[in-house]
């Protein structure tokens, strides 16, 4: 029996690097040795826009050559959508979108330079990655070195200019006046694992206070060989990056997860997570594509048991089935779930994007089964549903068929951005971003809202976290209590002034 993330991935990120090179081209064969053209520079005014601003994008064109070029040439202005190693999860290729094409008529002289503009609105995402090419597409001008016609240039928005509207659906920057999470609070992330070297997630990761890195030993006897951060259960070691060899090769989703819980802003840039303060503890148990086991994940939950997490956020279900799966889950699942709750820890779980019954782990009582709400504050139309379900919180209002449907009939970044304008905006592996949604999205908003909640309270038990949760649920769809939004949409400030104001346990 298997388990699957529950978000809607639109497998679209731009990469965050400060750094402006050159592009490898493949060479072409034999060129003129007196030709070289290069990329010279990129200007981008202004340099700080906001999302759909008009950008100036001025490109110096430079012939370094000793020869002159005689042929006109085209420069070409792409911005990339995603490293190729995205299209092997089953995405399509979704590489550099080509957003202009100048003509250079007339060439240019050895040592000559001139200058190409392009005009471009900034899309509303962290940053955008602009590529300038010259002697594209067609590549007439025979150069003996093809590798240095391309440059790159960041340009990145302030997070105070992006519609992180999540967070405001939640409440969470009402929260952040009392509280922006404790360190000592730990959230354990059984995903599909966590870049911990993203800039906004290298401060928020766990640390195994009992574990000397890198020594071979099971430095805390816990079972486990220099667990500094977690533990890889898919690949059965200390990191979830062991075999990778670049940091985009995880799969996204844990990374997305973990962040929507406590990425932090610290530079005025990038996104915010609910609980910036708080550690995320790395536990994975899903594939590359999405998938794992659960012999894996309750490896995975009996670890947060044994190493002091205090909240459990598990964006993964198997979907309901007849009556003998449910009586396995009982016998099996039911057990070690009622011994993380008496042991103190707070359960969340994704209800699952089937627009179905409730799926597993969800749909066990001892979890807090979270379903998804639209950015107009409706039901998702995939979200699962059912007396499972707790609380909602934002997800995005797209279903994966709709989704898929609209990135095969895109044929420019004009294309993609109606798309995927209420979806949420993440941080991804390898120092990428993208968009995110399902209800794999909901989960950790409310795990967030909990640990602001425990770190006020630090012994706040799970069913006083549900109470102070449920007093203050704003009502969505019909009066009381339902099927799609359980108890409400789940409100930060609310529900942190209500606790703060009750005083924590003694």
């Amino acid at each position: 029996m298997r388990i699957r993330r529950t978000a809607l991935l639109m497998l679209t990120a731009l990469i965050l690097t400060g750094a402006v090179g050159a592009l490898s081209q493949p060479p072409r064969g034999q060129g003129r040795a007196d030709l070289d053209l290069v990329v010279k520079a990129i200007a981008v005014e202004p340099s700080s826009p906001r999302p759909g601003e008009e950008l100036t994008i001025t490109a110096t064109i430079l012939n370094q050559g000793k020869g002159d070029i005689t042929e006109s040439f085209n420069v070409q202005l792409l911005v990339s959508l995603g490293p190729p190693e995205f299209s092997a999860l089953g995405f399509g290729e979704l590489g550099g979108l080509q957003v202009g094409v100048q003509r250079l008529g007339g060439g240019l002289k050895a040592g000559q330079e001139k200058e190409v503009q392009f005009q471009w609105k900034m899309i509303a995402l962290p940053l955008a990655k602009l590529r300038v090419v010259a002697d594209a597409p067609f590549d007439n001008v025979p150069e003996t070195d093809e590798r240095n016609n391309a440059l790159e240039a960041i340009v990145r928005v302030e997070s105070r200019y992006l519609d992180q509207w999540w967070l405001e659906r939640i409440n969470a920057p009402g929260a952040w006046a009392l509280t922006q999470g404790s360190p000592e609070v730990v959230v354990a992330v059984i995903d599909s694992g966590i870049d911990y070297t993203h800039p906004e997630l290298v401060g928020a990761i766990w640390t195994n206070p009992g574990e000397i890195p890198d020594n071979g030993l099971d430095d805390d006897h816990n079972g486990y060989i220099d667990d500094l951060h977690g533990w890889d259960f898919v690949d059965y070691d200390n990191d979830s990056f062991e075999g990778s060899p670049r940091r985009s090769d995880l799969e996204p989703h844990g990374t997305a997860v973990a962040a929507l819980i406590a990425a932090t802003a610290a530079d005025g840039k990038g996104t915010t997570g609910v609980a910036p303060a708080v550690k995320l503890m790395d536990l994975r148990v899903l594939d590359r594509q999405g998938e794992g086991r659960w012999a894996d994940a309750f490896k995975a939950i009996e670890y947060a048991i044994a190493n002091g997490a205090a909240i459990v956020n598990m964006s993964f279900s198997s979907p309901y089935r007849p009556k003998e799966a449910e009586e396995w889950f009982n016998r099996q699942l039911e057990p070690l779930l009622k011994r993380a709750v008496e042991r103190g820890l707070i359960l969340v779980a994704s209800a699952g994007n089937e627009a179905q019954a409730v799926g597993w782990p969800a749909r066990s009582p001892q979890v807090i089964a979270v379903s998804a709400t639209t950015k107009e504050n409706e039901a998702a139309a995939y979200s699962n549903f059912g007396p499972e379900v707790e609380f909602a919180a934002p997800g995005g209002s797209l279903s994966w068929e709709q989704l898929k449907a609209a990135l095969a009939q895109a044929r420019s970044l004009e294309d993609v951005l109606p798309v995927v304008g209420d979806l949420l905006i993440t941080p991804w592996p390898g120092e990428y971003y993208g968009w995110f949604a399902g209800t794999s999205a909901s989960a950790p908003l409310v795990s967030g809202v909990i640990a602001l909640l425990r770190s006020l309270d630090p012994r706040l038990s799970p069913d006083q976290a549900r109470e102070v949760l449920k007093a203050m649920a704003r009502d969505l769809g019909e009066p009381g209590r339902d099927d799609r939004f359980g108890f409400g949409l789940i409100d930060a400030a609310a529900a942190v002034k209500y606790l703060a104001a009750r005083g924590p346990n003694r």
